[in-house]
């Protein structure tokens, strides 16, 4: 049966009673009450142990004065199960000719409700025994013939005919109790968790990757769970390329030897090379990330209109989230694993400017001429990786930026060698974990 308690602490008992009964004719055995139950709290966890139970028996379901009281004070639970016998401290001095009523009380709060009615087992405490003498050796060896037994007649014991007519059908006999609760399952195993997904760049030097050399882009689940991506754990690799170098432009033709004589004119300049761009979406489940992710697509900027168009893009990789973990049984739920996936921010600022974007914010210190990148939502750790990308249209000079503090939420860059043709284009950046 379940019932519920709400005193100072909330705590729910669901009790599961079996009743067991040591009867003796002689005077010398007590009669004793095997019970048994469990204790839970409100959330569905077993009660600790031990725990002070008062039972008390009543001649109503409600109402009324305890007929007998008992204390147990300190009962061991295990997994919130405890067994007692009732009658070992306190007799059961009662007749049991009259339904009873079992009240339960815990840790000296107020008494479980409803009271739990006796099955038929206990009414056993008031069997009737046997007068002395009513049965003898003399009436246990008496011999019948074929047919006969022994009967009880008027006069005393006798043989018989083995049946005599069949009496009418007596009363249907009222239904028994309800069986007790059976215990809680054992709580279901907890789902695997999720794995992270780890994105690591690095140099790629000039060759049939890179004709000008640029940056690897990995990407794959933690399955070790070690943070590091390691070599087994990559599943897609991107480059981003830098751009060609321009031609260079023809040389100026001689002139003709002789004091003071004329320069040529100077050769043109060659064309700039491209801009690397990189571009990112979200990637809906399907075949590309079972469980959705993020779409990373690479490539030059052929038409200097600082987007990556259709045209323009040469590689295409994915950041998937990791899969869902199965679901535990047959027990209560078990808690949810951690969400796989990782976290990718990207922009551009103003060199010299404050600014903001999408999952970001800029700070530029004059003083130091430093500018400060914070993250509105941190990383996991410090442990991120940062691409950088400042090169400087239309020379296609890289100038230098490198980070000079970095923190889960926020990273410090200073420029260095910069004039003022540099100063004036924006520096762009992709940090992902």
């Amino acid at each position: 049966m379940h019932i519920q308690w709400k005193p100072l602490r909330r705590w729910a008992a669901a009790l599961a009673l079996g009743w067991g009964l040591a009867i003796a004719a002689h005077a010398a055995l007590p009669a004793v009450i095997s019970y048994q139950g469990q204790l839970t709290q409100a959330g569905g966890g077993p009660l600790p142990g031990p725990a002070q139970l008062v039972f008390r028996l009543y001649g109503a379901a409600t109402g009324g004065a305890a007929l007998w009281t008992e204390t147990h004070p300190a009962v061991a639970l295990s997994s919130g199960v405890f067994s007692v016998q009732l009658g070992s401290a306190a007799p059961l001095a009662l007749p049991f000719d009259q339904p009873y009523y079992l009240g339960v009380s815990v840790n000296g709060g107020a008494e479980l409700a409803p009271r739990t009615p006796l099955a038929s087992a206990p009414y056993a405490l008031a069997a009737q025994t046997v007068a002395d003498g009513a049965v003898t050796a003399a009436k246990i060896g008496q011999v019948c013939a074929v047919g006969e037994t022994l009967v009880r007649t008027a006069s005393g014991w006798a043989c018989g005919a083995a049946t005599g007519p069949q009496g009418p059908q007596g009363p249907a006999g009222p239904a028994g109790p309800t069986g007790p609760a059976g215990a809680a399952g054992p709580a279901g195993a907890m789902g695997a968790a999720g794995m992270r997904t780890l994105v690591a760049t690095a140099a790629e030097p000039a060759g049939a990757n890179c004709a000008s050399g640029g940056t690897r882009v990995q990407s794959g689940g933690d399955a070790d769970g070690n943070g590091v991506l390691d070599a087994g754990e990559v599943a897609a690799t991107a480059y981003v390329c830098h751009g060609a170098q321009g031609a260079q432009g023809a040389a100026g033709a001689q002139g003709p030897t002789g004091p003071a004589g004329a320069a040529g004119p100077a050769g043109a300049t060659g064309a700039a090379g491209m801009r690397a761009l990189i571009a990112t979406a979200a990637e809906p489940v399907g075949a590309n990330c079972s469980s959705g992710g993020t779409r990373v697509q690479s490539g030059g900027d052929a038409n200097g209109n600082g987007a990556l168009d259709a045209g323009e893009v040469a590689a295409t990789a994915y950041v998937c989230h990791g899969a869902q973990g199965p679901q535990g049984s047959p027990g209560p739920q078990g808690p949810a694993g951690p969400a796989g996936g990782g976290t990718l921010v990207h922009g551009c600022f103003s060199v010299g400017q404050a600014g903001s974007g999408t999952g970001y914010t800029v700070a530029y210190d004059s003083g130091t001429g430093q500018h400060t990148l914070a993250f509105t939502t941190p990383f996991a750790s410090a442990g991120y990786t940062l691409l950088l990308d400042a090169r400087a249209a239309p020379a296609g000079r890289a100038r230098a930026v490198y980070p000079v503090a970095k923190t889960a939420g926020a990273v410090t860059l200073a420029l260095g060698w910069l004039d003022s043709a540099e100063t004036a284009q924006p520096v762009c950046f992709v940090a992902a974990q």
